[in-house]
């Protein structure tokens, strides 16, 4: 896990095609550590990392992306 305090941004359980996935962010409303959200705005870097399902000899297992860094303008 490369974030420091998570923050769940989206609830929705997205499918994979190809091993590809999307979902449409609202920047108006980004969740912040401990709970609430905030608006984001020209200068703030936000930093994001998939957490997604395997499997692993047939059982589900949670694994994480490499996390990226936006900073907006």
């Amino acid at each position: 896990l490369c974030l420091d305090v998570p923050g769940r941004y989206s609830t929705n359980v997205l499918q994979t095609f190809n091993g590809f996935t999307n979902d449409v962010l609202d920047l108006t409303n980004v969740p912040v550590a401990g709970g609430g959200s905030t608006a984001l705005v020209a200068g703030d870097t936000q930093l994001w990392q998939f957490w997604h399902r395997d499997s692993s000899g047939g059982m589900a297992v949670s694994n994480f992306s490499s996390a990226i860094e936006v900073t907006f303008q």
